[in-house]
């Protein structure tokens, strides 16, 4: 997966992953002070996730595209305008 999506990325979202599960731990003991914190940092880790997966599906069509342009041939195409 490092060569689909670059580490840094992976890591801003798996940092922003435990701040979030840490806050929302301690909104149970605390919900006045963290509930609300804990529900933005959440919805940035999930945001964060978003991004890289786009970028991951981006990816793989990107290279599915280039491989099907490298398997063409001047047969196969003659045949698919037929």
């Amino acid at each position: 997966m490092n060569k689909v999506i670059a580490g840094p990325q992976v890591h801003r979202q798996m940092h922003a992953h435990f701040a979030a599960l840490v806050l929302l731990l301690a909104a149970v003991l605390w919900p006045q002070w963290f509930t609300y914190p804990a529900g933005l940092t959440l919805l940035l880790a999930n945001g964060w996730l978003l991004s890289n997966l786009l970028a991951a599906v981006a990816f793989y069509r990107r290279h599915r595209l280039e491989i099907e342009a490298l398997t063409r041939t001047p047969a196969a195409v003659a045949q698919a305008q037929q």
